[in-house]
């Protein structure tokens, strides 16, 4: 097992936990910019560029900060300077993010474990399929349980992952 140093673990396991999810961009025609009228002259107009297309990517929660699935078109209206656009297309993607799992293992969690462990085997096996995940384990130092994978078999077979 590889030791992390306590003074990196807070800010590493952070990271870990929080989604940062990705979603690729496919790349269109190059556009020309050109400016209407010369920039030398007054370069402090703005650049206006004619395009078909604008991707807006969202995640929509409820009150509580809970994802909302099951959002369609018709649940949406996008508004340019005051006016209606059209949304041409709308698609839901469930986009692969990574997550640092942090297991408890001092006296005080020695009862629970099993539950914990349960727990999280449970929530990973809902995860994306490209999803990653961690695990750090700690009492009075924190223990890298296991480096990044996306094999939810190979985390819960893990002889070190906590009993």
């Amino acid at each position: 097992m590889k030791s992390v140093a306590p003074r990196w673990f807070l800010p590493m396991a952070l990271c870990g936990i929080l989604p940062f999810p990705t979603v690729p961009q496919t790349i269109g025609p190059e556009l020309s910019i050109h400016h209407k009228g010369d920039t030398a002259k007054d370069s402090s107009k703005p650049i206006q560029i004619d395009v078909s297309l604008v991707l807006i990517n969202m995640t929509v929660t409820d009150p509580n900060d809970r994802l909302v699935t099951g959002v369609e078109k018709e649940n949406f209206r996008v508004f340019e300077d005051g006016k209606e656009q059209e949304i041409a297309t709308f698609s839901s993607e469930d986009v692969p993010i990574s997550i640092g799992v942090i297991f408890d293992m001092s006296g005080s969690m020695s009862d629970k474990i099993g539950r914990a462990r349960q727990a999280a085997v449970q929530f990973l096996r809902t995860a994306n399929p490209r999803d990653e995940f961690f695990m750090v384990s700690f009492n009075d130092r924190a223990n890298l349980t296991s480096p990044f994978t996306s094999s939810v078999t190979a985390l819960h077979c893990s002889p070190s992952l906590p009993r």
